[in-house]
């Protein structure tokens, strides 16, 4: 298998060349290898670095047509030296050192820390960040995955795919106002929990895309039913999460929650990623099926453990938060309400 990373994505329709990456750079044996193709490629997936089932083998070109250099290891990182690959865990180890630093000077040192370490201490705001991140682990995945199956799979253009995403964007707008007005009646652990279930379901059934699906038989339902889900949990667990702290740190509250979305949201992305890229190079070597089949099987998988994230956030909501944000002392209703927005 080589891996083709490629400037433009390359078109085929028709048998004719659409568009063509002017210079092929395929990482093969150890070494980079530049080569100007006289025939198109289908590459199936423009990524960083994508799969393809069959390329030119290096000393199947003349040399007029291939160069060799050094492979910059640094440059294309994770994706040609492999997640245990000791550029991947340096990147990564750095990452965590700098964590650790930050909280020893937040902890330690700082007069006036930027993020109190002691805000941590109330469980509810524990519970509910862990929520949200796995919230935004769940979904932001699917959002990308999506993007790729119209695109790659069923052969949308980019203005068709983003207006296939309308719906779910109204969706989530209609279903936040009315969960910003119906969690004071439902109380916010319930809608919270409606929401994380809509979530689990819709992500389930999103494992149904295939090659010859299509947009309305496949995608449009169970996105909606996602879209519904993040409408309804976002506003409960902010809430929930401002609650549980003092009215002076509800700002703070707020913002970590927004860090959490987002820090999960990058990081199952990675492992989702990870996880369906897997899959498709795994189908690809087995030779039995061609490159879409492979893709969509990848994204089936992908969508498969994100239902994961989205159960498991359901169940730490379940078992670590209150049915009702707290009032009072902790965080008066109104200023809860204007801090999840």
């Amino acid at each position: 298998m080589a891996y083709v990373i490629a400037t433009t994505c390359i078109d085929v329709k028709d048998g004719a060349c659409q568009a063509v990456c002017p210079v092929e750079c395929i990482y093969e044996g150890g070494r980079m290898m530049y080569i100007q193709p006289d025939e198109c490629i289908d590459c199936g997936l423009c990524l960083s670095v994508c799969p393809v089932e069959a390329i030119y083998a290096a000393e199947d070109l003349p040399e007029s047509e291939r160069a060799f250099g050094p492979v910059n290891a640094e440059f294309f990182g994770p994706a040609i030296t492999g997640w245990g690959s000791p550029e991947a865990l340096g990147l990564i180890g750095a990452g965590v050192a700098l964590l650790v630093v930050f909280l020893v000077i937040e902890g330690r040192f700082a007069h006036a820390p930027l993020m109190p370490l002691r805000i941590y201490a109330s469980p509810t705001l524990r519970a509910a960040n862990l929520v949200v991140m796995l919230m935004g682990g769940a979904t932001f995945g699917m959002w990308f995955f999506l993007s790729l199956y119209l695109q790659q799979v069923l052969g949308y253009s980019p203005i068709k795919a983003g207006l296939a995403f309308l719906p779910m964007t109204i969706c989530i707008v209609l279903t936040t106002a009315l969960a910003s007005r119906a969690v004071i009646r439902v109380g916010a652990k319930p809608l919270l929990l409606a929401g994380m279930a809509c979530m689990t379901v819709g992500l389930l059934l999103l494992k149904d895309v295939s090659v010859h699906g299509t947009y309305a038989g496949v995608m449009l339902a169970p996105s909606l039913l996602v879209a519904v889900g993040m409408g309804l949990s976002f506003v409960p667990a902010t809430l929930l999460a401002v609650s549980g702290v003092d009215r002076a740190e509800a700002g703070l509250a707020s913002g970590l929650v927004n860090t959490a979305r987002l820090f999960g949201g990058a990081l199952g992305l990675a492992v989702l990623a990870a996880i369906a890229t897997s899959r498709t190079n795994s189908v690809l070597h087995g030779g039995d099926h061609g490159l879409h089949a492979a893709l969509t099987s990848g994204f089936e998988l992908a969508f498969i453990v994100a239902a994961g994230f989205a159960l498991v956030g359901g169940l730490v909501a379940l078992f670590g938060l209150p049915r009702f944000a707290q009032r009072g002392e902790r965080g008066a209703h109104h200023a809860v309400v204007e801090s999840s927005f």
